[in-house]
């Protein structure tokens, strides 16, 4: 019963060693290393242009450019008139 005992206690105190021989150096690069690419994709988040606004910017540029397929203000003004009748 007393080498089961003593199996056990050994087989932990090994295990436990096992586990501290992992380098902290090696630990402390990884942690660093995520916390860097967290950081620049923060950084592009906070950055970005909005999808809405990028539309908004590029249809604006396009009616600038070519002008818009809408009616011009005389042809609503008579669109209206011979709707009023």
């Amino acid at each position: 019963m007393n080498k089961i005992y003593a199996t056990c206690i050994i087989g932990a105190v090994a295990w436990c060693a096992a586990a501290k021989a992992e380098d902290p150096n090696a630990v402390l690069w990884e942690a660093l290393h995520y916390y860097n690419e967290y950081q620049k994709q923060y950084q592009i988040e906070q950055n970005k242009t909005q999808p809405d606004d990028a539309i908004n910017t590029a249809i604006e540029s396009w009616e600038d450019d070519y002008g818009s397929y809408g009616a011009t203000e005389q042809e609503e003004l008579l669109q209206f008139s011979s709707n009023g009748d």
